[in-house]
């Protein structure tokens, strides 16, 4: 797509985020904390995101659910 003067368009997979509220401070430390506590695995950069309609800013983490021993990985089921 295209953009403003000086801006640059990003495509972002599409994947599983965890949603970080931002409102009191910056949490990123606390965010991967609670993607470990949480027995995910952080699978890319982790995304500023403002929302439009209340202006809360949170921090997305990409996170997908670890496959663990002995267990065989799911395919995902869309409908």
């Amino acid at each position: 797509g295209s953009s403003a003067k000086g801006w640059s368009v990003w495509d972002v997979p599409a994947a599983t985020y965890l949603k970080v509220d931002c409102e009191d401070g910056y949490p990123f430390r606390e965010g991967l904390a609670r993607v470990e506590m949480m027995g995910l695995v952080l699978s890319g950069a982790v995304l500023d995101y403002t929302d439009p309609e209340t202006q809360k800013n949170y921090l997305l983490y990409p996170v997908e659910f670890p496959v663990l021993d002995g267990e065989e990985e799911l395919e995902e089921v869309k409908d």
